[in-house]
């Protein structure tokens, strides 16, 4: 499975770090609209660095977004509609009207949408 990670600030490396260790997932790319920090990141998991989440497409089968919430709703809705499944760190979308427009596309795309709650005590 091709994988890549949208947003690569704090917890956005932590996932790309991750990606790596996984068997059976290789890690294309890391995408960050910080082209430093994301060329940052990319050199040192040695991945290719992508400034627009829009040209992974054909490239990956899953990603993870860890951009700014306020850019989880178009960047998850952008790449579901492509065809990719996709991991959204807490919270989904800034609206709950959003997060249920990206939940039905999934299901009707077949694919995964899955939110992380692992720090979901962080304000």
């Amino acid at each position: 499975m091709r994988a890549a990670v949208v947003g690569v600030g704090y917890l956005g490396r932590f996932h790309a770090q991750k990606y790596k260790m996984i068997e059976g997932i290789e890690l294309v790319a890391v995408c960050d609209s910080h082209g430093e920090r994301g060329q940052e990141v990319a050199k040192e998991l040695n991945v290719e660095f992508e400034s627009d989440y829009k040209k992974l497409v054909g490239r990956i089968d899953v990603a993870t977004v860890a951009a700014s919430t306020q850019s989880h709703y178009e960047i998850a809705k952008y790449l579901l509609e492509k065809g990719i499944s996709v991991f959204v760190v807490k919270p989904k979308t800034v609206t709950s009207t959003q997060a249920q427009e990206i939940c039905y596309i999934a299901k009707k795309m077949s694919l995964n949408l899955k939110v992380g709650h692992v720090e979901r005590f962080i304000p």
